[in-house]
């Protein structure tokens, strides 16, 4: 039978095998944990999504007074790969209001990131934009941002696979949007419009691909103890 002691022993202990955990040499400790967590999880039935916490919640973002093709793209990006829905409504003085809506830890991360990745296009684009300005670097910057945004989501792909790769053995749940999330987000936006972004067409190849390539350059961080992932630059 499932209970709150069995669940909070079981959190317990891959808290004791992430805490004692050194990449460098075998554990026994962390291992032994492990392995009396996953003999509860067996023996009690007790799969990764009860050791969710189930607390979901919506936190606003970000505030914008013009709302662009890249902002909102960017957040479902953060979205889709960080396990939260993204949605966004009208605030005061017609200001548009970017929030994500999932676990609260879960929210909170996918917030920090977009934030950092925000000002990350931002400061990329900007730095793009000072050294080609004696070219046409406006209309070539939209082309960058579209290359930055296809990089970050080649990036997000491939942390994500490493990630699944030792998912098993590490009890990590999954990253998928949680179900009770995807349900409880379905009445939520019953009644919302259903957005119509598109990209725009990428027209300066060179300038896509540059956006690309330093998109690639960030790279993520994976902070053992909470077992949080963020991106960096």
């Amino acid at each position: 039978m499932k209970t709150d002691a069995i669940i909070k022993k079981v959190k317990g202990l891959l808290a004791l095998a992430r805490d004692h955990k050194d990449q460098s040499t075998v554990d026994e400790e962390s291992q032994l944990a492990l392995v009396m967590a996953k003999k509860l999880m067996l023996k009690y039935h007790i799969k990764k999504e009860d050791l969710e916490d189930t607390e979901i919640e919506t936190v606003e973002v970000a505030t914008f007074d013009h709302f662009s093709w890249w902002e909102e793209s960017m957040s479902s990006l953060i979205g889709q790969h960080f396990r939260v829905k993204a949605y966004y409504s009208k605030g005061s003085q017609s200001k548009t209001v970017l929030k994500y809506y999932g676990l609260k830890k879960d929210v909170t991360l996918a917030k920090d990131l977009y934030l950092l990745a925000l000002k990350s296009v931002a400061y990329y684009t900007k730095r793009f934009i000072t050294i080609n300005s004696n070219s046409n670097s406006n209309s070539n910057a939209q082309d960058y941002i579209i290359g930055f945004l296809a990089g970050l989501q080649e990036k997000f792909n491939r942390f994500n696979q490493e990630v699944r790769a030792i998912a098993s053995r590490e009890l990590i749940l999954s990253l998928n949007v949680p179900e009770q999330v995807e349900k409880s987000y379905t009445t939520l936006s019953a009644q919302f419009e259903k957005s119509d972004l598109s990209l725009p067409q990428v027209e300066d190849i060179k300038s896509y691909e540059e956006g690309f390539f330093q998109a690639s350059l960030l790279h993520f961080d994976q902070n053992r103890q909470s077992e949080i992932k963020h991106i960096t630059v």
